[in-house]
């Protein structure tokens, strides 16, 4: 018997093979169906092939399977993100100090850390190196500035730049190992050469020749020179803009310190300072 013929003799009529398989479908069984499968290799999901052949004889049966179904998966809505604002922050304007600011704010850390409220000098804290080295950038400071026409303004430079070579030579000469006194330190008025405002002078030079011109007797309570009895050290450097008011405050709390001008069996003492100008 040909393969034909073996094919004619399993051949099922196409309408009772309908039939059956719309019986089989409502009875819940499997919807898939393979006759005369011949090989290992799965066939398509879509549809199963009863019957291949490559003679010009009619195929078995054809059928078509329903497609599956189609799950779309919503699209997500896109979510508008917040995203922080840039905020821009304005440049801060870098501000120099002039060279009077920049010295008096020097000298103004030092003053601050040394000066006790009578208006003493720690020169146990003034010694140190560190301490010891900004005095000195304050001294050439006050050298290398020019001389302004402000009077206001020339009286601040002046009487800082006495006060701070004081200050700096008393802590030079303690360092010597032989300092008692400024009194008994030959040279320290009058022979020591500094520079102030470009010029070179002694102390003596700077406050009789350069600071008592001005006119103003208030200096004499400004200027300090390192003795226990003179007025007290400010303890801030003095500005053109409150020079009058720093004058004033240093006069009343000189002549009112007991310590240096009372009254004694009807008998006013006052410091020397009065007799020598």
């Amino acid at each position: 018997m040909t393969t034909a013929e073996r094919v004619r003799q399993f051949a099922v009529p196409t309408c009772l093979l309908s039939l059956t398989l719309s019986l089989f479908a409502c009875s819940g069984g499997d919807s898939t169906t393979t006759v005369n499968d011949t090989s290992d290799t799965p066939t398509p999901a879509d549809t199963t092939v009863v019957s291949t052949d490559t003679t010009d004889e009619p195929a078995v049966a054809t059928i078509d399977m329903p497609t599956a179904t189609e799950i779309r998966t919503p699209p997500v809505p896109a979510v508008a993100v917040d995203e922080p604002d840039i905020v821009v922050l304005p440049t801060t304007q870098s501000t120099t100090l002039d060279p009077v600011n920049a010295v008096n704010r020097q000298f103004a850390n030092i003053l601050a850390d040394v000066v006790t409220p009578e208006g003493l000098v720690r020169y146990d804290l003034l010694k140190m190196p560190a301490r010891r080295a900004a005095l000195v950038r304050v001294v050439e400071g006050y050298a290398m500035l020019e001389r302004p026409d402000d009077r206001n303004a020339a009286l601040a430079i002046l009487s800082n730049a006495y006060n701070a070579n004081v200050l700096l030579k008393v802590v030079e000469a303690q360092a010597s190992g032989n300092f008692t006194t400024v009194v008994n330190e030959k040279g320290f008025f009058d022979a020591d050469r500094i520079t102030v405002v470009g010029e070179s002078m002694t102390l003596n030079d700077l406050e009789n020749k350069q600071i008592r011109p001005y006119g103003d007797a208030r200096i004499h309570a400004a200027l300090v020179c390192a003795a226990i009895s003179c007025p007290p050290l400010r303890a801030e450097p003095f500005t053109a803009a409150e020079l009058d008011a720093q004058f004033d405050d240093q006069s009343r709390r000189w002549v009112n310190d007991a310590t240096k001008n009372f009254v004694r069996n009807d008998t006013l003492v006052v410091s020397r300072i009065f007799d020598w100008y």
